[in-house]
């Protein structure tokens, strides 16, 4: 079992090896309070993906989509998202259109 630490409340949980960060907001959800959606997390402070998965001990900072570190996974999706065939995009039209507009809220140039 890992030990996840959650720098947002600064509560530890164990987790199996493998669990996905996605999987870890969940558990930590109801424990913190994020007015908008969580989009990334900084795993031992480097900004990784909601799919990364954890295989040791590590301190977990889960980001909004208001956090400066976040706008890079948000305009690599965009791009990884406009630039693959439809058959392969796994993503929403919906996130899509949520990721252009953070952007353009936030003057981002994706």
């Amino acid at each position: 079992m890992l030990q996840i630490r959650c720098k947002n409340n600064n509560i530890t949980k164990s987790f199996p090896e493998g669990t996905s960060l996605i999987d870890v907001y969940n558990e930590f959800a109801d424990e913190l309070d994020m007015k908008y959606p969580v989009v990334s997390a900084k795993v031992n402070n480097t900004s990784q993906g909601l799919k990364f998965r954890l295989y040791q001990n590590r301190d977990v900072e889960f980001l909004d989509a208001r956090e400066g570190s976040v706008l890079s996974v948000l305009c690599c999706t965009k791009h990884a998202v406009m630039c693959s065939p439809a058959a392969d995009c796994s993503l929403s039209i919906s996130f899509l259109a949520v990721i252009i507009v953070i952007s353009r809220k936030l003057m981002v140039r994706c």
